[in-house]
C-alpha cells in the first residue's frame, strides 16, 4: 500500500528546494560566471614605469602569475586568465570580464611594499577661499549668457588679510611646536605650505581646523580656509619584504567592541626584533605601517605601547571591507614587484577558444540532449516521461548549486557536469533495468518499483564514489585544463542520489497505476502473468 502523503510531501519539498536554489540565482545570466575561455574578457597591458632587467621583468611575471591565481573576483576563482610577456617588456594580463575590475587591477599592478616607518612630523597645505557675494535673480540671469571664467583678479581677499591672518596662524603653531620646526612656502597668492617637525597627525589637525575656524569667524572676505594636503612627514623605516611567516584576513566582528576587517602580520624572528628596536629608539612619535606609499595605521609610541614579550604579531586594521583585506593579504603572500607597474591599456577581447568553436559546440550539445530525451521516451514510455522530468530538475539544481558554491563555468567545469550527467542517466537506467527485472519475475509494478530502488542503491553508491575518487586525483594531479571537474561531479553525485530517491522514486510510486496500465512495453506486459 503507497502512503501518498508522504510521497507527495516529499515532492512537494524537492520541488521548493529547486525553485529555491533557482530563486537564489535569478537572473541566472547575471549570476552565472563564465571563464575566458567560453566569453568575452579584457586584456590589460602593463610596463614598468622604469627601466629593468628581463630577470626583473621575469620575476613580476610570476609574481602577477601567482597573484591571479588566488584572486577572487566577487568570491569567483579568476579562472581560464592568461599571463603573457612580449618583446617590450610588457606583460599581458588576460581575464574574464569582471565587476569589480579596479579592485582586481590594483592588486595585479602594485608593488605590495611593506613597511614600518617613524611619523616625525606633518607635511600640509592650505588655501584661502573667498565668500561670494549673493546675486539677485535678476542679475544671475544676465550673468546666464554670459562665458564665465574664474582669474585671480575676482579675488576679494586682499594681500594684507591673507598675510596677517597667515602670521597669526603661524605664531599660534610656533608657541606650540617651537619655531625652529616649523617650515613656511608660500605657493600661490591663495595657498600656502607648512612642515611641521614633532607633530602629531590627529591633534594637530584638530588644532588647525581650530584656529582656522577662530580666525574666519572675524572675517568678512574669508569663507573657510581650505586643508588641501595632510601627509605625514616620515623618518626611521624597517622594510618587510620576505620577513613574513604568515598573512591572513581577519573579517569584521561585533561584540563589546565592533572590530573592522584587518589583516594579520606574523613577523619573523628578525623582523620582530628589528620592529621593537624602532618602537624603543622612537618614544614619544608616531609609528605608521605603510603599504605602496600609504599609511594604513598611525599609532603613538610609549612605554607602555611597547611589547615586553614577544611581538611578532602586527596587525593592519580598520580595512573597509573583507574584499580589500584579501586582496592585501595575496599581495604580501606573492611578494613584492620589483618595480612600479603602470597601466598601458585595457582592451576587450573574445573567448579564447573561438566564436565559432562556441556556437558549433552549443549545436552539438543541444542536439544531443534532445536526443538522449527522446531516446529516453521511447524506450521507457511512462518511467522515460519521469526520467526527463527529474533529469531537468537535477541540472536546475547542480547549475544552481554550482553558482551558489562561486564556480566559474569553464570548458573543464563543463566537463564535470557531462560526466555528472551521465552518471545520472546510467543511475537512472540502471534503476529502470532491475525494475524490469522485477517485472518478468511477476511482481507488481509498485513493488517492481520497490525492489528496483533498493537493489540499486549499493551500485549507484559505489558507482558515484567510483567517478567522486576520479575526479578527486585528476583534480590534484591532472592537468590545468582537468582540474575544474571535482566541484561539479561532487555536486553532482550527491544530487544524483538525493534526486533519485527522492522525487524520482516517490514519482514512480505514485503514478505506478497509470504505468501498469498504459506505459509498460508489450514484451514486459507479456512476462507478468
Amino acid at each position: 500500500m503507497i502512503n501518498r502523503f508522504w510521497h507527495i510531501t516529499i515532492i512537494i519539498l524537492f520541488l521548493v528546494m529547486v525553485a529555491g536554489a533557482f530563486y537564489l540565482i535569478y537572473p541566472p545570466n547575471e549570476k552565472i560566471k563564465t571563464g575566458l575561455d567560453l566569453s568575452d574578457g579584457i586584456q590589460i597591458i602593463l610596463s614598468p614605469e622604469e627601466e629593468q632587467s628581463k630577470d626583473s621583468i621575469r620575476d613580476a611575471f610570476s609574481i602577477i602569475e601567482e597573484r591571479i591565481k588566488r584572486l577572487k573576483v566577487v568570491g569567483f576563482k579568476v579562472v581560464e586568465s592568461r599571463v603573457t610577456m612580449d618583446e617590450s617588456k610588457r606583460i599581458l594580463v588576460q581575464l574574464p570580464k569582471i565587476d569589480n575590475l579596479e579592485s582586481i587591477v590594483t592588486v595585479i599592478k602594485n608593488r605590495g611594499y611593506l613597511e614600518f616607518k617613524i611619523v616625525k612630523g606633518i607635511d600640509m597645505e592650505l588655501k584661502y577661499i573667498e565668500k561670494k557675494e549673493e546675486e539677485s535673480p535678476k542679475v544671475e540671469e544676465e550673468t546666464k549668457d554670459k562665458d564665465k571664467e574664474t582669474t585671480d583678479e575676482g579675488v576679494k581677499i586682499s594681500p594684507e588679510e591673507i598675510e596677517q591672518t597667515t602670521s597669526r596662524i603661524l605664531d599660534k603653531l610656533k608657541e606650540q611646536l617651537g619655531e625652529e620646526n616649523i617650515k613656511y612656502e608660500k605657493i600661490s597668492d591663495l595657498e600656502f605650505n607648512l612642515k611641521l617637525e614633532g607633530a602629531n597627525l590627529q591633534n594637530t589637525y584638530i588644532a588647525i581646523l581650530q584656529l582656522t575656524m577662530g580666525e574666519i569667524s572675524e572675517s568678512e572676505t574669508i569663507e573657510r580656509i581650505e586643508i588641501t594636503k595632510y601627509d605625514p612627514i616620515y623618518g626611521d623605516a624597517v622594510a618587510i619584504g620576505g620577513h613574513l611567516k604568515d598573512v591572513k584576513p581577519m573579517p569584521a566582528r561585533r561584540g563589546y567592541q565592533e572590530i573592522k576587517n584587518s589583516v594579520i602580520l606574523n613577523l619573523d624572528k628578525e623582523l620582530e626584533k628589528r620592529f621593537k628596536s624602532l618602537l624603543e629608539q622612537n618614544i614619544g612619535n608616531d609609528f605608521s605601517i605603510v603599504l605602496d606609499g600609504a599609511s594604513r595605521t598611525i599609532t603613538d609610541i610609549s612605554e607602555d605601547t611597547i611589547p615586553t614579550g614577544e611581538a611578532n604579531l602586527v596587525y593592519i586594521p580598520n580595512i573597509e571591507t573583507f574584499e580589500e583585506a584579501e586582496n592585501i593579504t595575496t599581495m604580501l603572500q606573492t611578494g613584492t614587484l620589483p618595480t612600479n607597474f603602470k597601466i598601458d591599456n585595457i582592451i576587450d577581447v573574445g573567448p579564447t577558444l573561438g566564436e565559432d568553436i562556441l556556437y558549433k559546440s552549443l549545436i552539438t550539445i543541444y542536439v544531443g540532449f534532445a536526443l538522449l530525451l527522446i531516446s529516453i521516451l521511447i524506450y521507457y514510455r511512462g518511467m522515460g516521461l519521469v526520467s526527463v522530468i527529474s533529469l531537468v530538475l537535477f541540472l536546475m539544481l547542480l547549475f544552481s548549486l554550482m553558482t551558489l558554491a562561486k564556480v566559474m563555468l569553464t570548458v573543464s567545469s563543463f566537463s564535470g557536469i557531462f560526466l555528472a550527467v551521465g552518471v545520472y542517466v546510467f543511475s537512472n537506467i540502471l534503476i529502470y533495468e532491475k525494475v524490469k527485472e522485477e517485472l518478468k519475475k511477476g511482481r507488481s509494478i509498485t513493488t517492481s518499483i520497490d525492489f528496483g530502488f533498493k537493489n540499486s542503491l549499493n551500485d549507484i553508491f559505489y558507482i558515484n564514489m567510483s567517478i567522486f575518487i576520479i575526479a578527486l586525483v585528476l583534480n590534484n594531479f591532472g592537468t590545468k585544463q582537468v582540474k575544474g571537474l571535482l566541484l561539479p561531479v561532487v555536486i553532482g553525485s550527491i544530487l544524483t542520489i538525493i534526486t533519485l530517491f527522492t522525487f524520482t522514486r516517490s514519482s514512480l510510486l505514485l503514478s505506478s497505476g497509470f504505468l501498469q496500465k498504459y506505459s509498460l512495453k508489450p514484451f514486459l506486459r507479456k512476462n507478468v502473468s
